[in-house]
């Protein structure tokens, strides 16, 4: 008789159920959709220009970032897929940090 034990370890990866979470699904359009808003940065520089004092500070964004990754680090382990998330947002909040240095520059 076959023996029918499963050959994947309990522990080995992450449950479906965590990253289809309504959270975890929420959390990955909304990094879509900052990437897309990255990438039209030059119509998003002309509003900022329009409304300065609701222009994001770079050291801020950098700080929210730092934050972000430090979290990603602390789940390393426990919920990969959320750490790998975490460690997006913080690569787009980088990226954006360095684009409002850059717009600043103009």
């Amino acid at each position: 008789m076959a023996d029918t034990r499963t050959t994947t370890a309990p522990n080995g990866a992450e449950p479906f159920d965590e990253l289809a979470s309504p959270d975890g699904l929420e959390f990955r359009n909304t990094l879509d959709l900052l990437f897309a808003a990255l990438r039209a940065e030059a119509a998003a520089a002309r509003m900022l220009e329009t409304i300065p004092e609701q222009t994001p500070k770079a050291t801020s964004v950098s700080l929210h970032g730092a934050h972000i990754l430090s979290m990603a680090k602390k789940h390393k382990k426990v919920r990969p897929g959320l750490a790998d998330l975490l460690e997006e947002a913080f690569c787009l909040l980088e990226a954006y940090s360095a684009n409002l240095v850059v717009m600043s520059l103009r």
